[in-house]
């Protein structure tokens, strides 16, 4: 998913600020999150520096 959010959607300029992701009604597997930087002032958006990704596994808990 490309969640198209911009810096100043998210007031990150300045010192920046940290980012709270809730996730609701996920289904027990594996799943990968990766955010990525861009640069979208010019004709085309260029990537900045490498992504960061994590891996997240949901587990059937009793």
């Amino acid at each position: 998913m490309n969640a198209g959010l911009t810096a100043g959607d998210m007031g990150l300029e300045g010192n920046g600020s940290d980012i709270l992701f809730r996730w609701q009604q996920a289904h027990v597997g594996t799943y990968t999150l990766r955010i990525q930087l861009v640069d979208i002032n010019g004709d085309i958006s260029v990537p900045i520096g490498d992504p960061l990704e994590w891996t997240i596994n949901v587990v059937l808990t009793n």
